[in-house]
């Protein structure tokens, strides 16, 4: 089962199924385990083999007199038979973000910085055009990457990125793009009497645009799972529309517990933080300096930014590592 499983999950192509391992000379591995797991059941002995089959049968009955009314069909194989007008388990990609999430807990912490570092374009009226969303797009990206801009728009007439609803009014595209050194997301948001034409009609009032390197394997899919598992809660609607700051907007987006924003003298490190650049400061554990909030402009935490006094730092880090920081005030 689990070589068949392979088979129908490379076959299923669903862009969301990105692992970081490759079964190698596919297809001929996974059909060699199913032609030896047959040959090890038949080296069972006939009492095993007659007991499984009664308890398949028994089980195969129960079905049919029982379950086949109440079963929802789901999985991949739906995604190999979408040719034939099967839909598809979308159910199956929600999973596939939630498990790759859960199994690359260490490094969440790449999370908190996507989001501190996020670029929002916020509109409260007027018809925009999604042409206009492409050209911001490919500006953010140009400077990051230095590609020309015709490349760029190529590439997004290709393949602008894989699309997720998040909720009724949130649609999320996201996909890696190599050139990338690390993770941008671009948030628009459609207030009040604005709103964004889309190809397909919809009614969206926020478009979230994720890009991230091609390493490690499936970083865009986690990203998104942990977005997806954020704005789909029932309470993110009505916050997302009334809140006014951008700071505050990140927040919502935020981890409980991972981020904090503190004024640069109230932090508890043994050194002196403000007349220090930020490649001299040693913090604990998984904490990093995010952003910087200095005379109301945002400032890149780069490494030979110095720190002065009145800075409003955001931070990312565990939980644990954020409040050593917060134990007691920094030395003066």
């Amino acid at each position: 089962m689990v070589c068949m499983a392979v088979i129908v999950m490379r076959e299923s192509r669903i862009e969301s199924y990105k692992p970081g391992f490759n079964t190698p000379l596919y297809p001929w591995l996974p059909v060699l385990g199913i032609l030896i797991s047959f040959w090890l059941i038949v080296q069972m002995g006939v009492l095993a083999i007659g007991f499984t089959g009664m308890v398949v049968m028994a089980c195969v009955l129960w079905y049919f007199f029982y379950g086949v009314d109440r079963v929802r069909r789901g999985g991949a194989w739906l995604h190999v038979h979408e040719r034939l007008e099967l839909k598809p388990d979308e159910s199956l990609e929600d999973e596939l973000m939630g498990i790759v999430e859960e199994r690359t807990s260490a490094e969440n912490i790449s999370y908190e910085l996507l989001i501190a570092r996020s670029l929002v374009f916020d509109s409260s009226e007027g018809v925009h055009h999604f042409e206009e969303v492409k050209a911001v797009i490919t500006e953010a990206l140009h400077e990051r990457t230095c590609l020309p801009d015709a490349e760029l728009e190529q590439a997004f007439a290709d393949n602008l990125g894989r699309k997720h609803l998040l909720g009724s009014k949130v649609a999320l595209w996201y996909r890696d793009f190599p050139e990338l050194e690390e993770s941008i997301l671009l948030i628009f948001r459609y207030r009040e009497s604005a709103s964004i034409e889309l190809p397909d009609n919809q009614e969206i009032k926020a478009l979230i645009f994720l890009f991230t390197p091609a390493e490690p394997a499936g970083l865009d899919l986690r990203l998104a799972g942990q977005l997806a598992s954020i704005m789909e809660g029932e309470a993110f609607a009505s916050e997302w529309v009334s809140t006014e700051e951008h700071s505050a907007l990140r927040d919502l987006l935020m981890r409980d517990g991972h981020f904090m924003h503190a004024n640069v003298e109230e932090l508890a490190t043994e050194h002196k933080l403000v007349g220090s650049s930020i490649s001299e400061i040693e913090l604990p554990e998984s904490c990093q300096i995010a952003l910087i909030v200095r005379d109301g402009q945002l400032v890149s935490p780069s490494p030979n930014e110095t720190l002065q006094s009145g800075d409003t730092l955001t931070l990312v880090g565990e939980k644990r590592a954020l409040k050593k920081l917060t134990e007691a005030k920094a030395p003066r």
